[in-house]
């Protein structure tokens, strides 16, 4: 008997353990959906880098030129026509759980309409977002700017938050990974992208 309460125990102990190390993204995401996020994680790796190279070290080497030149790095290389193709391909829902399309305008040219891409404030994205926010405060200050602004903030103020406290932005964590990825495609769709809205 004494053995069995043993067992037990520890059973518990280390089953609540490993539960405790799933990841944000295993909590939130189907199978599909966690696919689709990985095409985009590559996807962002390779057409920035080019190179057979891990996801930290890419970033790394491209992080000097985003911090000096903004998105201006991303928009030279990754093409919407390719992105678009992403999209398309992806197996999931993952899309709507990410974006939705908006109407925007421009001050030069207020009566013509666009659609602008935006993240979904109801969406499975968000969620996965509030949940790394639980991690540190560079993660949480991240989730509040996307949350408060309505959109995934400026390119250069990320970099500038990797750059400054890596700590918080672990390059080999899976998690890091996607919210990079997701947050300069969609600065990279939202500069490029030029449809009409139509009502």
């Amino acid at each position: 008997m004494k053995l069995l309460y043993t067992f037990i125990i520890f059973s518990t102990f280390f089953g609540c353990q490993s539960l405790q190390k799933t990841s944000e993204v295993d909590k939130i995401f189907s199978e599909n959906e966690k696919r689709d996020l990985l095409k985009m994680v590559d996807f962002f790796k390779t057409e920035m880098c080019e190179n057979d190279t891990t996801f930290k070290a890419c970033f790394e080497s491209i992080l000097p030129d985003l911090l000096n030149n903004g998105i201006n790095p991303v928009l030279e290389k990754i093409e919407l026509k390719s992105q678009i193709d992403l999209y398309e391909n992806f197996e999931s829902n993952i899309f709507d759980n990410i974006w939705i399309f908006t109407k925007k305008t421009f001050f030069k040219n207020p009566e013509k309409k666009f659609r602008s891409l935006t993240f979904n404030p109801n969406g499975n994205y968000l969620l996965f977002l509030k949940a790394l926010s639980k991690r540190n405060l560079g993660l949480k200050y991240y989730y509040e700017t996307v949350l408060f602004s309505g959109d995934f903030s400026e390119n250069s103020e990320l970099a500038g938050m990797i750059y400054q406290k890596p700590e918080y932005f672990n390059l080999d964590d899976i998690n890091i990974q996607i919210l990079i990825a997701v947050h300069f495609l969609s600065n990279n769709d939202d500069e490029k992208r030029m449809e009409p809205w139509i009502d």
